[in-house]
């Protein structure tokens, strides 16, 4: 089997590798990215001074939220057509005439949307992290008024790092929810807009919804755990992720249990859908 589904997924690597909307895709999520580094600060008022240039980790945490939220979109229109396109120009029948099951091609898909996911989470860290490394003081985070300390750079390191780690579930959750919809539709049009729907109903809700249904949502900890290493980085926000000190979602482990539920629904349900769908070859 491991076989099969390496050769399968080669074979998706090469077919993706055509699609022109990914190279469309890759700057415009560079430029999202760096757009949220160098914008936020400026929408949200804050600005430097002679003796106080914004610290590298609050670059870093601007650009990141909102690349990651460009991510988690991106990649669930992406893996919505891994399967429509599929069923869209009947090439699913030819696929399944090769000694190869309906499993070891979901396999292939799941496998591909990971790689995908990894590849988008990692350009947006990197160009945040150029920029806030390049734009940024990479050090300290000092109060400008009294010169007091108030985050050492060893602490901020291990915030980005806790930060990392926290925010990547939520943009592989993302990519598998758009496995879901590639398989509830046999068209790509029909799997694009359902797609598009459910990212805006996301967006509105995070933007503009309560804490209590933000913190149900998978995207919520893939922005939240930055925009706290936002508020270290300049100056405010709780001690850390020590214990005693975190917030609820992260005391409760709401960070691995709501985008691993999301994950596993949209796992099981579309590998179900793809297992019981009617096609002949």
């Amino acid at each position: 089997m491991i076989g099969r589904v390496a050769r399968l997924v080669l074979a998706e690597a090469i077919k993706l590798s055509s699609q022109r909307f990914l190279y469309v895709a890759v700057p415009f999520l560079v430029l999202g990215t760096l757009g949220g580094a160098y914008w936020w600060p400026i929408f949200t008022g804050r600005a430097e001074s002679a003796w106080g240039k914004f610290n590298s980790y609050q670059l870093i945490a601007y650009g990141t939220m909102v690349g990651g939220l460009f991510a988690s979109f991106m990649l669930t229109g992406f893996t919505s057509l891994l399967f429509a396109v599929e069923f869209d120009r009947g090439t699913i029948k030819n696929l399944l005439t090769r000694p190869v099951t309906r499993t070891d091609v979901f396999a292939s898909k799941v496998i591909v949307a990971l790689l995908l996911s990894l590849g988008f989470y990692l350009l947006v860290l990197y160009t945040s992290g150029l920029y806030g490394v390049l734009r940024g003081d990479l050090g300290p985070v000092w109060d400008g008024k009294i010169y007091e300390m108030k985050r050492t750079a060893e602490q901020m390191e291990r915030y980005l790092w806790t930060s990392v780690w926290i925010g990547f579930l939520p943009i592989v959750t993302a990519s598998f929810l758009g496995l879901l919809v590639s398989n509830l539709t046999e068209t790509s049009w029909a799997a694009v807009m359902i797609s598009l729907i459910v990212c805006f109903v996301i967006l509105v809700l995070i933007l503009f919804g309560p804490e209590r249904i933000q913190e149900r949502l998978f995207t919520f900890y893939s922005v939240d755990p930055f925009n706290l290493l936002r508020k270290y980085a300049e100056g405010e926000g709780i001690l850390g992720y020590e214990p005693g000190h975190e917030t609820s979602w992260f005391r409760e482990k709401k960070f691995l249990k709501v985008p691993l539920a999301y994950l596993g629904a949209s796992l099981v349900a579309a590998y179900v859908a793809f297992r019981t769908k009617n096609i002949h070859a």
